[in-house]
């Protein structure tokens, strides 16, 4: 009967019940303080949460990263009614810095803990005050692809490079190299398309400049949501001042290592 339900209440939860039919009844609560469209996998954490959950009720282990990944991202494709990626759940399994590989062998994950790094100190997270679409932005820069956009597919190798920088940059603590591999993400972004910036994520970034070494990082597919701040202590406390004067909401949170017991 409840998978038979229409309310729409109950869309996130019932792929989940039928993926792991639990045979007694059950209770549970779920909640977010990510805001709704906010660009930072919000519904994928909340998908995985609960599959841990459901796997830990009904006694059964864990399985790998990939493999509980590969479920919730097909579970979400069926609440959406769309394709979905797959990077916003690993770090939502793993916990850490989430470094992913796609090749032709298939999605490498390496965990970067982050306690062997200075992200907490140089992390702030600002939301925009206005939701994003992924849905749309991403569709737009898939159909140009498929349509061979010279402009776009240019964009997207660009992004690959810049992509692989960062990587390199986190494997080998060139941390203070991050700031310019910022700017060039945000310069090959706004080539895809304009609408992955909005006039909240400009001002922001303006904000986040005056400072000198500040550079800001889009979260998600843009269009507004949250943008990551990388700032240095010494400035940090300017910059949320001056963010918060221009309307603008700083969250508290932190990235983070998953604790034993969440695994």
């Amino acid at each position: 009967a409840l998978l038979a339900s229409t309310d729409a209440q109950l869309t996130l939860y019932k792929p989940l019940l039928n993926f792991f039919k639990p045979t007694s009844g059950l209770k549970m609560m779920t909640a977010s303080q990510s805001p709704v469209g906010a660009g930072l996998g919000g519904s994928s954490s909340l998908v995985i949460s609960m599959m841990k959950a459901f796997y830990k009720m009904l006694g059964q282990a864990i399985p790998s990263s990939h493999e509980v990944v590969n479920i919730a991202h097909n579970m979400e494709a069926q609440i959406l009614n769309t394709p979905t990626g797959t990077q916003d759940y690993y770090p939502a399994f793993s916990g850490g810095l989430n470094i992913l590989d796609y090749s032709v062998k298939g999605i490498q994950q390496k965990v970067v803990p982050i306690n062997s790094t200075p992200l907490k100190d140089y992390f702030l997270l600002v939301y925009t005050g206005k939701a994003h679409h992924s849905g749309i932005n991403n569709f737009e820069v898939l159909k140009s692809a498929v349509t061979k956009d010279t402009k776009v597919l240019s964009a997207l190798q660009s992004l690959k490079e810049v992509a692989a920088k960062t990587a390199e940059y986190c494997l080998t603590n060139e941390w203070k190299k991050l700031p310019d591999i910022f700017e060039q993400e945000y310069k090959f972004r706004i080539q895809l398309t304009e609408s992955f910036s909005s006039p909240e994520i400009r001002q922001i970034k303006e904000i986040s400049q005056k400072t000198g070494q500040s550079q800001v990082k889009i979260c998600g597919a843009g269009g507004g949501g949250c943008v990551l701040v990388w700032t240095a202590p010494s400035e940090r406390s300017k910059i949320i001042k001056e963010c918060q004067t221009q309307g603008f909401q700083i969250l508290n949170s932190q990235p983070v290592d998953l604790a034993s017991t969440d695994s």
